[in-house]
């Protein structure tokens, strides 16, 4: 990969102008040519998995498997299977062996999002993934060697968590090879920006035959609008503007009643 299209990919990925978003996109470049953990900290909807997306595709292992799984969607008892596969008949219901997300991500990259809400007795297996680089499915006779990057993401406060016993210490230690922190969207000296990029970002996905502009009285709602649910909550809510608008100009009146608080 060029210089060029990395400099693009992260234009694309990471949007923002300032400083502190270059100084992301550059801690970025290097954390992707590195092969150590990192976990990726912020408020939810702050662009946490774009990011490990990008780091995985500048990285040496962009041709290999870059698989997501979300810790906290998953049911705590399908969570292990998922993770480290099965067996046939290693439990009530498992009629077929399963291949875990792990094997599935040899060679490449398994990002485990919401890694605090991963239940205790699950980080203990995970440890034993990371430091023996081999993972034991459910009901095998032996372990199966993995070669892997993980790349972590939490919204939550993981040194609270150690303290309070939820988070295993050694573990973290593990995780956090590097950690890169996510501005919450409310915080950004480059708001009008990221309003501005995004907006554009949907006209063009979309195909729109004109060019609908943001007026004055929408820029201003939006700027003093809090979002606590980041750039996806406000990508969510310009979606619903240009969807709903019956004019070329997107009006305060067209913004969610959420965004008007």
């Amino acid at each position: 990969m060029t210089d060029v299209n990395l400099e693009t990919l992260l234009a694309e990925k990471l949007i923002g102008d300032s400083p502190k978003m270059q100084q992301l996109r550059t801690i970025i470049k290097f954390a992707g040519h590195c092969n150590s953990s990192i976990m990726i900290t912020g408020p939810s909807g702050s662009g946490k998995e774009v990011v490990a997306e990008a780091i995985h595709a500048i990285s040496d292992r962009r041709h290999a498997p870059n698989i997501a799984v979300n810790c906290g969607a998953l049911p705590e008892q399908l969570i292990e299977s998922e993770l480290f596969g099965h067996e046939k008949g290693s439990f009530t219901g498992a009629i077929n062996q399963h291949v875990g997300l792990f094997e599935q991500a040899d060679s490449g990259t398994i990002f485990l999002d919401e890694i605090g809400d991963m239940p205790l007795a699950l980080q203990t297996r995970l440890l034993r993934v990371l430091a023996e680089r081999e993972v034991m499915p459910l009901g095998a006779n032996k372990p199966e060697k993995v070669d892997i990057r993980v790349i972590t993401a939490t919204h939550r406060n993981i040194d609270a968590m150690i303290q309070q016993g939820e988070f295993r210490e050694d573990l973290y230690y593990r995780l956090n090879g590097a950690q890169l922190r996510l501005p919450a969207l409310r915080d950004r000296a480059d708001k009008l920006f990221v309003i501005r990029r995004v907006f554009d970002d949907i006209i063009q996905e979309r195909g729109c035959s004109q060019s609908p502009r943001l007026r004055a009285d929408a820029i201003s709602a939006l700027l003093a609008y809090a979002w606590p649910g980041n750039i996806r909550q406000l990508k969510n809510a310009l979606a619903f503007a240009l969807a709903t608008s019956e004019s070329d100009e997107i009006t305060v009146h067209d913004l969610p009643e959420q965004c008007l608080s």
